[in-house]
């Protein structure tokens, strides 16, 4: 990931140097890029044989909720362990505030919003590579 942060700066080259390579644990890779419509999760699985990518989720403008991509720390075709259902509340936040409501403000409120936010929350981060926008918050 560091190697792609400091050499990459376009989108298909950064989605494709995060698909490959081994892994020492599972990560998600949420990627955006500045165009409409530019917007993948890489899900990868360090005990892939080949050390490629796991799903690739990408943006889908033409359909209904196609517009975002919500990922909680469990794989999105996967169910939710009901003990940590952050998933159908997120996406329920999301709907309710419409991509005409979309901005870091109101994401921010999605992202901080009970149980989406909760005492397992660690870190909290809004990128928006377009304009340069990068909100960051670690919760102790």
């Amino acid at each position: 990931m560091r190697r792609t942060l400091e050499q990459v700066s376009k989108y298909d080259a950064a989605v494709a140097a995060l698909s490959e390579g081994a892994l020492v644990n599972e990560v998600y890779y949420i990627v955006a890029g500045v165009k409409d419509g530019e917007g993948v999760v890489v899900s990868r699985d360090r005990n892939n044989d080949d050390a490629h990518t796991a799903d690739a989720w990408t943006l889908s403008i033409g359909e209904d909720d196609g517009w975002f991509r919500l990922q909680t720390n469990y794989d999105h075709a996967k169910p939710v362990p009901s003990a940590d259902d952050r998933r159908h509340p997120g996406i329920a936040a999301m709907k309710s505030m419409g991509r005409g409501g979309l901005h870091e403000s109101s994401l921010r409120g999605v992202m901080q919003t009970w149980p989406v936010f909760n005492h397992h929350t660690d870190y909290t981060g809004i990128f928006v590579p377009k304009n340069a926008t990068y909100i960051s918050g670690v919760w102790l």
